[in-house]
């Protein structure tokens, strides 16, 4: 035989052995399980002995040492145990101990196909490793984690096997805790890292019951997701920075995150982070668990060092209740969960379980006789369905399943009364006033500066039992003198609150009492003075100071605006100087040599030539033109109609003269009084003997000038549109000293109007369009001036 027929039957011997081994060990687990059963079933308590351990190794010599290590209550209430042999629960009363089977089991019991054997099956089933980590999710979905760190899931309702990941998670990374939240989403922490997979309880279709990913085995015996396989995200607060808990919460998606450097607040949806504890304290502590309350604005957290602690998300502070550690040292918590709306059940992971109690901040530590054969060390703490509480102590298992039930009840004691929790002046927490506890107790006097009016007060009870109906009632001495009750509350802290906004100076005593239902007040009163010291201007000698400071800021303001008055006076008058002479200069180009000499050859050429009716026409005209240009020319506005008409006898002269060389329209808005609105004597003409020399004559032929007035809302628009040549063609037709001619009209007019706006604010603009056609040749130029008429 050679040697590899000799290892081939060697590795067939020894699967066939393994095989042998795991049916003999889920049989032997099967009996174990009926035989735990009925032991769970005995009366729970004794004299001394509220709980009652679990003992396996009565049923397991022959096997290795079975350990607890985590305990998770899933959706339904049923318990869920991580052990060093396989997996554990308690569901309806009955414990089961047993290796994971080999793959899930639907609801008929038909075992579904979960493909090739997962590493999570070779650490139960070949090396015989335990489970050490449990999660569940919505949808009864649970993760766990072997000792070497592979990833396996079940379906609860199904079956109890167990089938692999849709997702390949790197096998060399020391997996520390798993978390499931709300949306079925998977955290895995480990080292200074995290890791979430979406959706990973959304593993196969819920009507179908049909996988939705397929999984192969590799060349080198590794299982592989060959489709639908799930993205890992990683994340990261920092080096050196490890998270050890998560929780979530309940009315938002924000998920809370303790590490070994304090509590994160984490953004999934956007990757962001921030530190809650960053401004606390300079020695970080580590948190072990997280609760969030749904209607509370305190998350309580445990750590290794201080106890138990709670932040504050109204004040945003942090406080820390330790125990009284027999060494004298750290005051170690693993774990805790609620057993009431003010008490926590404690894992400390050096003693005895403990009950703390939230209002006297206190911890009852548990004796029990059964605690007795185990070191004093709690590590897990969880409480499932019909009350059954369920704990690890050095590694063992014990329950209780009427702990609850024989909770005491919460007296009334020595020391009950109301008490001050918290401060908020101007809503950030009075913290440096607290005691070591987190309290106000030895307080009796604050405070404050006039600004910092703004005081909240929150109150709670100590020493009574919060189920009990209890009513408080404060008063301000000083400010509200009679007493104001107000009903106990546990839906929200700020509610609790006594609110003082906008305090006057002086001195005020607050008072806050308790009683139970209709009973008496209880004695114990707290009294807190409040002084609110005055602002510094109720001095005398601020309000002198205040006198000469408004004396000399009000000689400095009238001097300042007697100088800027007069500088403004000057200014106004050198504008209508320059008006006046922009106007003198104005007429006299209405009135240039060369108008007046072609007006008067005209009407010479007409005489000669016997038009006699024509030239009195036009001689009728001219002097009706040069009259209005005489009674206007020492008037710096006319009405608008009267500048119409001016425009009208020029546009008659010049169409007279040149014949059928152009003709004219003159549109006004009827709706318009032209008389009722005054405009800067002689803008418009310029404008028209542009039209007329610069643009109309040069073409040729017959052109057309349309000179327009219409309204727009409370503008008035007076366009001057011609068919010319445009202003390009004419600037090559004209002569230097024609150009020059009409380059002094547009800007007189142009600065007229400009200085008119600086005396008047008459808002007038000007612009002149070139007119173009699609091939983009001149077809003429449109002037437009317009007017702002309610300031006209």
């Amino acid at each position: 035989m050679t040697n590899r027929s000799i290892k081939h039957t060697a590795k067939v011997t020894a699967s066939l052995l393994i095989w042998f081994c795991n049916q003999y060990i889920q049989k032997s687990m099967i009996k174990v399980a009926k035989i735990l059963c009925c032991f769970i079933a005995l009366p729970a308590c004794t004299s001394g002995q509220q709980f009652q351990r679990i003992p396996v190794e009565e049923y397991f010599n022959s096997l290795k040492k079975i350990t607890f290590r985590e305990v998770v209550t899933t959706f339904n209430g049923d318990m869920l145990i991580a052990t060093s042999l396989g997996f554990a629960d308690i569901s309806a009363g009955e414990f089961t101990l047993a290796p994971p089977t080999g793959g899930l089991v639907d609801a008929n019991g038909n075992h579904q196909n979960m493909g090739p054997s997962s590493n999570f099956f070779k650490d139960i089933f070949e090396l015989h490793t335990g489970i050490k980590i449990l999660a569940a999710g919505p949808g009864d979905i649970i993760y766990a984690v072997t000792d070497n760190n592979n990833l396996g899931w079940q379906d609860y309702k199904m079956g109890k096997g167990f089938g692999m990941p849709p997702f390949k998670f790197p096998n060399n990374i020391d997996i520390r805790k798993i978390w499931i939240d709300k949306d079925g989403d998977l955290f895995i922490s480990a080292a200074d890292s995290f890791y979430i997979i979406r959706e990973a309880t959304r593993l196969y279709d819920p009507k179908t019951k049909k996988l939705l990913y397929n999984s192969k085995m590799d060349k080198n015996s590794n299982n592989i997701v060959t489709d639908g396989a799930k993205r890992i995200d990683r994340f990261s607060f920092g080096k050196n920075i490890a998270p050890y808990c998560f929780a979530q919460n309940p009315e938002g998606d924000e998920i809370y995150i303790g590490t070994d450097h304090g509590l994160f607040e984490f953004d999934k949806k956007t990757g962001l982070y921030y530190d809650l504890f960053k401004n606390f304290s300079s020695n970080p502590v580590t948190l072990t668990q997280i609760r969030v309350n749904k209607y509370s604005t305190d998350i309580w957290f445990s750590t290794l060092e201080n106890g138990m602690g709670d932040y504050n998300q109204f004040s945003k502070t942090v406080a820390y209740y330790p125990y009284n550690n027999v060494r004298g040292l750290k005051s170690p918590v693993a774990d805790f969960t609620n057993i009431s709306d003010k008490e926590f059940l404690v894992a400390a992971a050096d003693s005895t379980p403990a009950i703390f109690n939230t209002e006297n901040l206190k911890y009852q530590f548990i004796e029990d006789t059964s605690f007795s054969s185990t070191k004093n060390s709690t590590t897990e703490i969880s409480v499932g369905a019909g009350n059954l509480v369920v704990l690890i102590k050095d590694g063992n298992l014990f329950i209780n399943k009427d702990f609850l039930k024989k909770r005491p009840v919460n007296n009334f004691g020595f020391y009950a009364g109301p008490s001050i929790k918290e401060i908020l002046v101007g809503g950030k927490s009075y913290k440096d006033k607290m005691n070591y506890y987190g309290w106000y107790d030895s307080l009796k006097t604050i405070h404050f500066p006039y600004y910092e009016n703004d005081i909240d007060i929150m109150y709670v009870p100590r020493g009574v039992s919060s189920s009990e109906t209890l009513v408080f009632a404060w008063k301000l001495e000083g400010k509200f003198d009679e007493w104001i009750e107000v009903p106990f509350t546990l839906m929200e802290d700020r509610l609790n609150m006594a609110n003082f906004g906008n305090l006057k100076p002086g001195k005020y005593i607050f008072r806050v009492r308790l009683k139970k239902g209709k009973g008496d007040w209880l004695k114990n009163e707290v009294a807190l003075t409040i002084i609110i010291d005055a602002p510094f201007w109720k001095t005398w000698w601020f309000w002198i100071l205040v006198i000469i400071g408004i004396s000399s800021i009000t000689y400095g303001a009238v001097k300042w605006r007697v100088r800027a008055v007069r500088k403004q006076e000057r200014e106004r008058a050198n504008h209508e100087k320059e008006l006046s002479e922009l106007e003198a200069r104005a007429l006299r180009s209405q009135m240039n040599p060369h108008f007046v000499f072609n007006c008067l050859n005209s009407i010479k050429s007409l005489i000669q030539q016997h038009e006699e009716e024509k030239s009195v026409n036009y001689l009728t005209t001219f002097s009706k033109l040069i009259r209005t240009l005489f009674n206007n020319a020492d008037k710096k506005e006319i009405s608008l109609y009267d500048e119409i008409e001016t425009c009208k006898l020029y546009l008659q002269l010049e169409a007279m003269r040149f014949n059928t060389k152009f003709s004219y329209a003159v549109r006004v808005d009827e709706k318009m009084d032209l008389k009722s609105i005054q405009v800067p004597a002689l803008i418009i003409q310029p404008f028209i003997e542009n039209a007329i020399w610069h643009g109309i004559v040069p073409k040729g032929e017959a052109g057309h000038v349309e000179l327009s007035v219409i309204k727009k809302s409370n503008l008035v628009e007076i366009s001057i549109d011609d068919n010319g040549i445009g202003r390009d063609a004419s600037k090559q037709n004209k002569s230097a000293s024609a150009l020059m001619h009409n380059s002094k009209g547009v800007n007189l007019t142009q600065s007229r109007l400009e200085l008119d706006n600086l005396l008047r604010q008459r808002e007038a603009k000007l612009e002149i369009v070139d007119k173009k056609d699609k091939q983009g040749l001149a077809i003429g130029t449109k002037v437009i001036i317009t007017i702002n008429e309610e300031l006209s």
